[in-house]
């Protein structure tokens, strides 16, 4: 069985001088034309692998076919799927969402430029004067030098470095449940799949595929999963400029509003690229940073001819599901991609479920009441689940989140009152 060990290949790729982790793996589409859409064509989207089990194909992934038209019980690739309902699947619709004020979504899959006044949440905010990574032939980041023992921006996408307000763990005993690049074609079949288990999850949202997929995106809020944000065409965050950024995040969250009526305050760097200039911009438009502790690298399953198989993923993650830490529950990241990483999603839910877990989406695991911007200005009732979770793992609602140690204060004043009744 393949088991990722970071300790290990963080070293290997460190050397190589690529990222430490290079999360997930966007589709590639060509741009789609309407009366409001931005008119222009997508590249290929390209991820630089970090440490996995296996090294990833040199070349970038091919544009992958929309999964509706895979044969039953196999992926888009072919892989084995059977025994997992897959279906209803996700079909683009046509982009007629209405764009608020009246203005034109940007282009799918093409870094938008901001409105003018999303530019001004920034002006007076400390922004660190760091350096724009720059990025090879291929789009992907050149390493600045950054190593373990040389990382002054805290770049956790070379060295993982985390820094104040990064959330990157539940407390103990707590496995934080998401998935990225929704929504995608095998997404209602995995919302579905969850809603069987009454099981809610945070859901990363790309802004160009929300678009795509709006019916997808309500569906999955309407089924109660936490909507977040990972950004509109999914970039290296690092090697973008600082007016990129901006625009790349909010209309990520204009888009999101318009389909759900909710504005998230979570958001999740593509390939987790973050430093402290991408953070100081994360802070002044009111977002939270929220990385992983384990990675399925499921997004691999659906490049071909990289060796990657399968069912590494349920294997790692019946390693990860035996490994309890005392002091902290691990969040997870997967995808909803192609239909291989939707039923090994599901593969994956039953082993953590069956090993005695208390899985969670992420708002839920740290007892945050306020993860979308509605429920802080009081238009939205705050969370039902997050509302009952010691307060000691509450959020701030302006701005940097702390996490803090997990408490055993109720556990202890209910094995004390469980004492002293056995006497009276």
């Amino acid at each position: 069985m393949k088991v990722q060990y970071f300790s290990l290949l963080a070293f290997a790729a460190l050397a190589a001088g690529s990222p430490v982790q290079s999360a997930s793996s966007s589709q590639s589409k060509a741009a789609q034309t309407t009366s409001n859409v931005a008119t222009t064509t997508k590249a290929t989207s390209k991820d630089t692998p970090g440490p996995t089990q296996v090294k990833a194909a040199s070349t970038p992934a091919a544009v992958k076919p929309s999964a509706a038209t895979a044969p039953v019980g196999s992926d888009i690739y072919g892989a084995d799927t059977s025994g997992f309902a897959l279906t209803p699947q996700a079909q683009p619709e046509q982009l007629t969402l209405k764009c608020p004020g009246g203005c034109t979504w940007p282009a799918l899959d093409v870094p938008p430029k901001p409105k003018p006044e999303w530019m001004a949440l920034i002006a007076n905010a400390s922004i660190p004067d760091i350096p724009v990574v720059k990025m090879d032939a291929n789009g992907n980041p050149i390493n600045p030098g950054y190593s373990l023992t040389n990382d002054p921006y805290c770049s956790w996408s070379y060295t993982h470095c985390l820094a104040d307000g990064d959330i990157a763990a539940c407390p103990a005993g707590v496995w934080g449940l998401t998935y990225d690049d929704g929504p995608q074609p095998p997404g209602p079949a995995l919302y579905n799949f969850l809603q069987q288990q009454q099981q809610h999850a945070t859901l990363f949202i790309i802004g160009s595929r929300a678009l795509e997929y709006p019916s997808a995106l309500k569906k999955a809020y309407a089924n109660g999963h936490q909507i977040a944000l990972h950004t509109w065409s999914h970039p290296w965050l690092t090697t973008m400029t600082n007016e990129q950024i901006v625009g790349e995040m909010m209309w990520n969250a204009e888009v999101v509003n318009a389909i759900t009526g909710i504005t998230p305050l979570y958001m999740r760097p593509p390939h987790g690229d973050v430093d402290n200039r991408v953070r100081a911009i994360m802070k002044a438009l009111g977002f939270k940073v929220i990385l992983w502790q384990y990675d399925s690298q499921d997004w691999m399953a659906g490049v071909p001819g990289n060796g990657f198989q399968p069912d590494w993923i349920s294997g790692n993650i019946t390693q990860w599901a035996a490994t309890k830490d005392p002091n902290s529950g691990p969040i997870v990241l997967e995808h909803e991609l192609s239909n291989i990483s939707v039923a090994q999603a599901m593969k994956s839910y039953n082993i953590v479920k069956q090993d005695g877990w208390k899985i969670q989406p992420i708002a839920d695991c740290l007892g945050d009441k306020y993860y979308y911007k509605e429920q802080v200005n009081g238009s939205l009732p705050v969370s039902a689940a997050a509302a009952n979770v010691s307060a000691s793992a509450s959020a701030s609602t302006s701005g940097a989140y702390q996490l803090l140690p997990y408490k055993h204060s109720l556990a202890i004043a209910l094995f004390t009152f469980l004492i002293f009744a056995r006497f009276l």
